[in-house]
């Protein structure tokens, strides 16, 4: 689970690691 390009560039800052977490509460959209 890698960040995207430009798809989510606030998750693009946070690690892969709690990117997981992290985009489910801000941007569910990469959950999808």
């Amino acid at each position: 689970m890698r960040y995207p390009p430009s798809s989510d560039g606030v998750m693009t800052r946070s690690p892969p690691k709690r990117m997981g977490n992290y985009e489910l509460k801000k941007a569910p959209v990469r959950d999808s």
